[in-house]
């Protein structure tokens, strides 16, 4: 029932670690704490691939959105182009599994 959420998730992060990789010297130039090094959100999207269909879904979700975190605090990515690259998939997801569509929250 979960599956179409873990493609969409694999998808994610196939894109993210598209993104680290070619942005690995400003990613090594801006240094941050280590759990947002290049090294370590590397592993992470490499690990939560590997991972994905063993692993609850919702620790991918969180993996996810602290790698994402990772790359919005260097200016890599922008959150609502994030957000709204991500969303049309997640929503068809979402809408495969029979799960209701969340509702779009601003702050």
């Amino acid at each position: 029932m979960l599956q179409e959420v873990r493609d969409a998730q694999m998808k994610v992060m196939t894109d993210l670690r598209s993104v680290i990789t070619a942005n690995e010297d400003l990613i090594r130039s801006t240094p941050m704490v280590a759990e947002v090094n290049y090294d370590h959100i590397l592993w992470l999207v490499e690990t939560g691939m590997d991972n994905n269909q063993r692993n609850p879904v919702d620790k991918t979700g969180r993996w996810i959105g602290f790698i994402q975190c990772a790359l919005i605090v260097r200016g890599i990515l922008d959150t609502t182009e994030a957000r709204n690259q991500t969303r049309a998939l997640f929503h068809a997801a979402y809408l495969a599994t029979g799960q209701e569509i969340p509702p779009t929250l601003n702050p």
